[in-house]
Parts: C-alpha cells; structure tokens; sequence
C-alpha cells in the first residue's frame, strides 16, 4: 500500500501533470502510473490486508460493475473531447484522475479481496487486459492525431504522432501488462485449491 501511495506521489506531484497539457505520452504515463501501479497496489494491499467490504454474491456482482465501470472510464477519458477537456482544465484533470483511481481501486480490491472469487477476478483482469490491449493498438498504429494539436505538441523528442503512438505503445504493454499479471496470478491461487482438495 506504501509503494502505491509513493507511485500516486510521484505520478500527481510530479512533473508530469504539466506536461500533460501539451503532450499526450506524459499523461498516458500518469494514466497507467494511477491505474496499473497506485491503484493495484493500494487495492490489492487493502484486500491483503484483511478488509472486508462485502461477502457472498454481492461481491461478484460488485467486481463485474467494477470491471464495466473501469473499461467505461478508460474509454471515456480518451475519447477526443473529454481527453482534450483534461488537458486544458485543471478541474477536469483532477476529476479524471480521481476517476482513474476509483476504478482500479475499486477492479484490485474486489478481484483479490476473496479467494473463492479467484476465477471471476481473473476474468474480469483479463477483460480489462484485452480492452487496454486494444485501445493501445488503436492509439498505437492511428494515421493522424486522434486529438486538438495543441495538446499535443509531442513530448520527451517525439513529434505528436509519434508521441501519441508512444502513449499506445505504453498502454498496450505496460497498462495491459499489469492486467495480464494479475489475472495470471488470481488463475494460480485459483489451482492451488483445487490441488489442496
């Protein structure tokens, strides 16, 4: 939980909220520093924790909205208009973020909070994991800019495309990554029980 809260320091105290405003492989690295470093680290550190929230089939039915609640988030804040609203406001930014981190708070915790759910966490991980993969691969091989040039300017020596197909690049590896992870995992602890029956 420590190193989450160290990785949302560093991600939103940083240099890099700034940069957002004009590039966009800066905020797709604060995006995935919340959502595929923070906040699987914080939720999986409260469920490790033993906090309990809610048990039996209310659980499951809160991950599977958790899981459409995250893919809509993610979806949303890189739709054209809303991300460029980000980019320019301060408070639409803020909002963004908090979003971010409420989802994948929200997907960590309940996917690892109980061990019988081993099967669905893993499948909701491994959603999650297809649909970053794919929104990357589209951010990642666009012919054009997706958004406003003038949050775009490009970042660390890359044009805007470039910078922009970096931002893909990134959430398809990185982002999804974590997710493949983590889904990987829950499937392991899911056949040591059937192995310890």
């Amino acid at each position: 939980m420590l190193l989450g809260l160290a990785f949302l320091c560093a991600a939103w105290l940083g240099p890099l909220p700034s940069l957002t405003r004009t590039a966009f492989s800066p905020g797709m690295i604060t995006h995935l520093s919340v959502v595929a470093l923070a906040g699987p680290l914080i939720g999986y550190g409260i469920a490790a924790s033993g906090s309990s929230f809610r048990q039996g089939r209310g659980a499951s039915s809160i991950l599977l909205v958790a899981m459409l609640c995250d893919m809509a988030v993610v979806l949303g804040w890189h739709l054209p208009t809303l991300h460029d609203l980000a980019a320019r406001s301060w408070a639409i930014f803020t909002i963004e973020q908090i979003t971010f981190l409420g989802v994948s708070l929200a997907v960590w915790y309940f996917a690892f909070q109980r061990r019988e759910n081993a099967a669905l966490g893993a499948f909701v991980l491994f959603m999650i994991f297809m649909h970053m993969t794919i929104l990357g691969c589209i951010l990642a091989i666009a012919p054009r800019l997706l958004y406003d040039p003038d949050v775009c300017l490009g970042a660390f020596g890359f044009s805007p495309l470039e910078d922009q197909r970096v931002g893909g690049i990134l959430m398809a590896s990185w982002g999804a990554g974590t997710y493949l992870i983590g889904a990987a995992v829950l499937l392991l602890r899911m056949l040591e029980r059937y192995d310890a029956r």
